[in-house]
């Protein structure tokens, strides 16, 4: 019956009781939060761990790029220092070596080789082909063989790139043969070499590998097939050049030895082969303006074979023709100095020219070649002076000057023969200016 103290514990009762459940739910509520922190926690944990999977993947792709943009550069940096160098040269041999020497530094070329297109012989000329660097002897191949890569290269204008030969031969080549000796290359590329669409060879790199070539590959071969196009083509014009140059010059130098022999023989007697009369007129001008200048004195002998017509009527023509030479080679045999100056004046006359010197000096000349002429001994039983030939001489000697001339020269040596001729013959007549002198 003590309802106030019932109502009053249940009072309590029921607020113990609600703060306990408030007591529990905040227990529950904090209990949810800190569940929910805790797996919001390892979401933020996860977000981070994938964002690092994330950001390593993107540094790993940043740096293969860094990778390959320094490789492009160094390769985009080697094909340019290839280009200068064989565009700076005509040598071909050098243009060839260089570009081997920096290919590996491009890819795997196990083998390299360069063809040069020769459109005359309508074939390749492999003017370089190295495999696992042992150089092969220069090879050639036809343009129309079925089996060449390099023929189906050059004749379609177009790249080969196999990355293994044993299955994708046959759209280029009918039979997969072995093009030289040595190890059976699987990967393959083949480029054409053209200047402004003329196509001047093929270049080619190799692998044993299998797959070892990219279009990055085909590509730079295609930046480095230009530099090679244009420095082979160049080599080939300065070679084309100068065999023209040296033909030319061979040319230039068969016509001046014609000429020369032209020459030679307009100016040479045809049958005794000395000097003949329009090389005297020319030879006796060129001495008395040099010695005018120089007012030194200047012999001429003209000489007569004594008695040659009976000879040649006697004898014949053929034997006067022999002696004839016989005493040409002796006349010239005489002189000692190289501008000594011996011809033949026509038919079996003679004249010689003596620069720098005097009446003395002549007559000496002259008295050996009478020498020379008796030593010959030939017969002439017909002669009025001897059973020998034998000779009459006529000389001038004079110091040119302005009131001189050759024509009054001339006449001199022909009038000292002349009076020599009428003291008997076989002997010297010499005019000094105006005084005669005859030697037996």
């Amino acid at each position: 019956g003590e309802y106030e103290r019932s109502i009053y514990f249940y009072k309590k009762f029921h607020d113990t009781e609600m703060e306990e459940k408030d007591a529990k739910l905040a227990q529950k509520l904090n209990s949810v939060t800190a569940q929910f922190k805790m797996e919001q926690s390892q979401q933020e944990k996860e977000i981070y761990r994938l964002k690092n999977i994330e950001l390593k993947q993107k540094a790993n792709e940043l740096e293969a790029k860094t990778r390959e943009l320094e490789e492009s550069y160094q390769n985009v940096t080697t094909i340019s220092k290839i280009g200068q160098s064989i565009t700076s040269t005509l040598n071909l041999e050098k243009i060839l070596n260089t570009v081997y020497n920096n290919v590996n530094d491009l890819m795997d070329a196990t083998t390299f080789g360069i063809g040069v297109l020769e459109e005359e012989n309508n074939e390749i000329k492999y003017e370089l082909f190295i495999e696992e660097s042992k150089r092969m002897p220069i090879l050639s191949t036809a343009l129309d063989d079925p089996n060449s890569y390099g023929a189906w290269c050059i004749r379609n204008r177009r790249e080969i790139m196999i990355n293994d030969a044993e299955e994708e031969y046959l759209s280029y080549i009918k039979e997969n043969r072995k093009f030289v000796v040595g190890s059976k290359m699987v990967s393959i590329i083949y480029y054409p070499l053209m200047v402004e669409n003329t196509i001047v060879g093929m270049v080619t790199v190799q692998s044993k590998e299998k797959n070892a070539y990219t279009k990055y590959n085909l590509d730079t071969i295609k930046a480095l097939a230009s530099y090679i196009a244009i420095a082979i083509n160049n080599a080939k014009k300065s070679q084309k050049l100068s065999k023209e140059i040296q033909e030319r010059k061979e040319v230039q130098s068969q016509l001046e030895q014609a000429n020369l022999k032209l020459i030679n023989k307009s100016n040479l007697d045809g049958l005794t082969n000395i000097p003949n009369r329009r090389n005297f007129d020319e030879k006796i001008e060129v001495e008395w303006k040099r010695l005018r200048r120089e007012k030194s004195h200047l012999a001429l002998m003209i000489i007569d074979i004594d008695y040659f017509k009976e000879y040649n009527d006697n004898y014949g023509h053929l034997a006067g023709d022999y002696c004839i030479v016989k005493v040409a080679k002796a006349l010239q045999n005489t002189l000692k100095r190289t501008a000594d100056f011996v011809a033949r004046y026509g038919g079996d006359e003679f004249v010689a020219i003596l620069p720098y010197t005097d009446a003395d000096g002549a007559m000496q000349v002259a008295e050996e070649m009478k020498e020379k002429i008796s030593r010959l001994n030939i017969e002439h039983k017909f002669s009025g002076v001897a059973d020998r030939i034998s000779i009459t001489i006529g000389i001038s000697t004079i110091i040119p000057s302005p009131k001189s001339n050759i024509e009054n020269f001339i006449n001199m040596a022909d009038r000292a023969l002349y009076l020599a001729k009428r003291k008997g013959r076989s002997r010297v007549g010499s005019i000094i200016e105006k005084r005669s002198v005859i030697r037996m």
